[in-house]
C-alpha cells in the first residue's frame, strides 16, 4: 500500500506545506508594514493639512481685525470733519446775521470785481492824460512824454521813429535817479543827490579844436581830458574814401599839453568796421599809434560806437557784428596793457550792441543835459557838446568822471 518512497513524499509535503504557510506569513507580515507605511503617509498630510488651515484662519482673523480698524478711524475722522464743518458753517452764517457786508454772493463777487476793474481804468487813464498834459504844458518832447509812461522800456528815437527796448535786469545798474544831477550857472554838470559821489569834470577834444593852452584849461577845475586819436572814415569826407583809416592830427600835442599841465589823459577812437577782420586791423593800427604817448595816458582808450546812416559803408551789420568788432577791439587793447572803454550814445547801446556780452568793460555815455536817462552802470558821461572852457578858443564836448562811494 505505501512504497518505498512513500516516507519520503510525506516528508515533501509537509515541508511543502510548511514553506507555504511561511510564506503566507511573510506576506501578512509585509502588508501589514506597506498599511502601517500607508497610514503614517496618511498621517503627515492630515496634519499639514490642518496647519494650512489653522494658519489661514488666523490671517484672515488678522485681516478682518485690521479692515474694522481702519474703518474706525475713517469713521472718527468724518465724523470730526462733519462737526468742524457744521461749526465753521454756523460761524458764517451767524457772521451773516450780524454783518450782511461781510458776505457776497456770487453775482455780487462778480458785480465787485467789475467796478474794481472799472474804477483803477478809468484812474489809470486819468494818470496817464494829467502826465501828458503836464508834459506838454511844460514844453517838454515826445520823447520826454513816453518816456514818462513807459518806465519799464528805453525809449529810443533814431531816424525820426520811436523805438521800445525793454530794460535788461541782467546787466548792471546804476543807482542814480535823474533828478540827482544839475547844470550849475557857468554850464558845468554838478551832483545833488544824497549817495556819496565824486565827479570830477574833462573835455573831449580833437584836431577841430585847434591849438590849446592846457595851463588854463587846469586852471578852469577841468581834471582830464579825452583825446580824438583818429578812426575808420565811413563816408567819404574830404577827398578821403570811405573805409580808409585816418589818424587825428593833434593826439600828440594834445596828450603831452594834458600830462605836462597835471590833467589825466585818456583817448577816443571812431570805430568804422564792416567786419571783425577790418576791426582787428584797426587795433592793431590805434596800438602803433598809441606808442609815442603810451607812458602818459593814464585814463581809458575808448572806442566810439556810431549809429550808421543810412549810406554810410558800415549800414545794414547786425547787432550781433557790432558786438563781435567791440570785443575784437576791446580785447585787443587789452593784450597791449592799455584800459578799454566803451563810447556811445544811447542808441548806441540798446540798438546797436548786446549789453550782457559786454559787461566787464566800462561806459562812457553820451547824454546831453542834466537829465540822466540810462539805467546801466557807467563810469564817464559826455553831458555837453558845446560847452566852454578857458583855454579852448572853440566849442568843447564837457565830461564827468563818476566814483560812488
Amino acid at each position: 500500500m505505501y512504497g518505498p518512497g512513500y516516507g519520503t513524499d510525506i516528508m515533501s509535503r509537509m515541508e511543502k506545506r510548511d514553506r507555504n504557510s511561511r510564506k503566507a506569513d511573510n506576506r501578512k507580515t509585509d502588508s501589514r508594514k506597506t498599511d502601517s507605511r500607508k497610514g503614517d503617509a496618511g498621517g503627515k498630510t492630515n496634519r499639514v493639512r490642518a496647519h494650512f488651515w489653522y494658519m489661514a484662519n488666523i490671517v484672515l482673523l488678522c485681516s478682518v481685525t485690521l479692515l474694522a480698524l481702519a474703518g474706525s478711524v475713517l469713521f472718527f475722522l468724518q465724523t470730526r470733519n462733519a462737526v468742524k464743518e457744521k461749526n465753521e458753517l454756523a460761524d458764517r452764517l451767524e457772521a451773516v446775521e450780524g454783518d450782511r457786508k461781510t458776505l457776497y454772493t456770487e453775482d455780487e463777487v462778480r458785480e465787485k470785481v467789475e467796478q474794481a476793474k472799472s474804477g483803477a481804468g478809468e484812474a489809470e487813464r486819468r494818470k496817464i492824460l494829467m502826465q501828458i498834459q503836464s508834459d506838454m504844458e511844460s514844453g517838454g518832447s515826445t520823447a520826454s512824454m513816453l518816456r514818462g509812461l513807459f518806465s519799464n522800456d528805453l525809449v529810443v528815437v533814431s531816424g525820426g521813429k520811436y523805438y521800445f527796448y525793454p530794460i535788461l535786469h541782467s546787466v548792471s545798474k546804476n543807482t542814480f535817479q535823474s533828478a540827482d544831477f544839475s547844470l550849475s550857472d557857468d554850464g558845468r554838470l554838478q551832483y545833488t543827490g544824497k549817495d556819496k559821489v565824486t565827479l570830477q569834470s574833462g573835455v573831449e577834444v580833437s584836431e577841430k579844436n585847434g591849438d590849446i593852452d592846457w595851463n588854463l584849461v587846469s586852471e578852469d577845475d577841468i581834471a582830464f581830458a579825452m583825446v580824438c586819436a583818429g578812426g575808420r572814415l565811413t563816408s567819404d569826407v574830404d577827398g578821403k574814401e570811405a573805409g580808409s583809416i585816418v589818424a587825428d592830427e593833434k593826439l600828440k600835442d594834445n596828450v603831452s599839453g594834458a600830462y605836462e599841465a597835471g590833467l589825466n589823459a585818456g583817448v577816443y577812437y571812431v570805430l568804422g568796421a564792416a567786419s571783425e577782420e577790418e576791426a582787428e586791423e584797426e587795433a592793431e593800427r590805434l596800438i602803433q599809434h598809441l606808442e609815442p604817448v603810451r607812458n602818459m595816458l593814464t585814463y581809458p582808450v575808448a572806442v566810439w560806437v556810431n549809429v550808421p546812416a543810412e549810406t554810410d559803408r558800415t549800414a545794414g551789420q547786425s547787432r550781433a557784428d557790432w558786438t563781435g568788432y567791440v570785443l575784437s577791439f576791446c580785447e585787443s587793447l587789452e593784450e597791449a596793457g592799455y584800459q578799454p572803454m566803451i563810447y556811445g550814445n544811447l542808441a548806441s547801446f540798446v540798438m546797436m550792441l548786446n549789453l550782457e556780452d559786454l559787461e566787464k568793460y566800462s561806459k562812457w555815455i553820451s547824454n546831453p543835459g542834466a537829465g540822466l536817462y540810462f539805467p546801466y552802470q557807467f563810469s564817464m558821461w559826455q553831458y555837453s557838446t558845446s560847452g566852454t572852457v578857458h583855454g579852448i578858443s572853440t566849442e568843447v564836448g564837457l565830461d564827468v568822471s563818476l566814483s560812488v562811494g
